[in-house]
């Protein structure tokens, strides 16, 4: 007597769902922040000198949805909330503020925004390494602030 082996398909498994192009949103009109701390003393950064505070919409068409912000960038070996500039031990900080409250934005870090807020409140703030020497010179920095969205 032989037996022989076999398989049995039947259909035990089933998947849906509904494919949507979300509405598109936009950060400030589209339009890049920038922001310009011109002349900073090299020996008065203290990471409370020359805060600059500054004000991120949010555009969505049609119905709103609760969004996460994104901060994205090279992150400074000696503060996490901060991106390295092109001069060694000096980066940008950044902040953001909700209900008086001011806290630190980490670089790889998400913000949750409500769907009610069309608004963040960011403060940038030039930083140093502790017992760092600044040199003099220009300085650059950049970041990228990504919104997700169902």
């Amino acid at each position: 007597m032989t037996l022989l082996g076999g398989s049995v398909q039947a259909d035990n498994m089933s998947f849906r769902g509904i494919l949507l192009d979300a509405p598109p949103c936009t950060i400030n009109g589209g339009k890049t922040v920038e922001i310009d701390f011109g002349q900073v003393g090299v020996n008065k950064v203290d990471g409370e000198n020359y805060k600059q505070s500054f004000t991120l919409t949010y555009e969505c068409e049609g119905i709103s949805t609760d969004k996460l912000l994104r901060y994205l960038g090279a992150a400074t070996a000696f503060d996490t909330a901060a991106v390295q500039t092109n001069i060694a031990d000096f980066g940008i900080r950044l902040q953001h503020q909700r209900d008086g409250i001011v806290k630190p934005f980490e670089v790889g870090g998400k913000l949750s925004i409500p769907s009610y807020l069309g608004s963040t409140q960011l403060i940038a703030t030039p930083v140093k390494k502790t017992g760092a020497t600044l040199q003099e010179g220009a300085f650059t920095a950049a970041a990228t602030l990504q919104l997700e969205y169902p």
